[in-house]
């Protein structure tokens, strides 16, 4: 850490934005990942992936840290707090692409009673697992056609859930986009000052 100490506020913001790509290349793994989990239903490999990349986003965010800890050694509150915005964002960001992902998987695999509403009532099952008379979720047809299971969502709702969860995402990503423009500026400054 004796070393980290003696690096400048403008290495500081580059190994920021390092931080912040390795990010974006996480995210592009999660997505590609979940498109293979989808098409080969191996949950296995993807459960693998993603514990991987909970990993890695813990380790981007204990190295923002400990950049933020360097950036008060040089007395730079503002950009800490511009870090501690950037991981307040990053949290939420995660945890709605997680939702939104739980959401499109369900979609995928058909869990919803009104994606079954041409098949009727006969043969519409899809259960994967042994029955059991306690079985405590609904089958395909175990209600009339177009009833749906207790405390399913409808089409509707499930429209209005991915639609919130794919426009709070946006913002997030322009909120993080914003204060990545205010850190990009001050690295500007910062090289300006050492020149």
């Amino acid at each position: 850490m004796a070393q980290e100490a003696e690096l400048s506020v403008a290495l500081i913001l580059k190994s920021f934005e390092a931080v912040q790509h390795q990010r974006a290349n996480h995210y592009a793994r999660l997505h590609e990942s979940f498109e293979r989990f989808l098409e080969s239903r191996q949950e296995g490999i993807h459960q693998q992936t993603l514990q991987e990349l909970t990993v890695a986003f813990n380790d981007c965010s204990k190295r923002i840290l400990d950049l933020m800890d360097l950036l008060r050694s040089h007395n730079r509150l503002d950009l800490v707090d511009l870090f501690r915005g950037v991981q307040e964002h990053e949290r939420d960001k995660f945890k709605l692409e997680l939702s939104l992902l739980a959401l499109r998987q369900a979609h995928a695999f058909e869990v919803f009673s009104w994606q079954h509403e041409d098949e009727g009532i006969e043969g519409a099952g899809g259960c994967s697992h042994e029955h059991h008379a306690t079985c405590a979720h609904a089958h395909h047809g175990a209600s009339p056609q177009g009833a749906l299971a207790v405390g399913e969502a409808t089409k509707a709702e499930f429209d209005a859930a991915v639609l919130e969860a794919t426009l709070a995402i946006d913002k997030t990503v322009l909120d993080i986009n914003g204060i990545l423009d205010e850190v990009k500026q001050a690295l500007m400054e910062e090289e300006e000052e050492e020149e």
